[in-house]
């Protein structure tokens, strides 16, 4: 799955290794109010 607007964010930086997005966005299960849980 990829969120391109994420990945752009990310890719602005540099000292960040790796990004995990977890939780409801990851499994595709997400309601109105579903939140971002991004282990980084």
């Amino acid at each position: 799955m990829v969120f391109p607007k994420l990945q752009q964010v990310l890719d602005t930086q540099p000292d960040i290794e790796l990004a995990v997005l977890v939780g409801s966005q990851a499994e595709g299960c997400v309601r109105p109010e579903s939140d971002w849980n991004i282990t980084i």
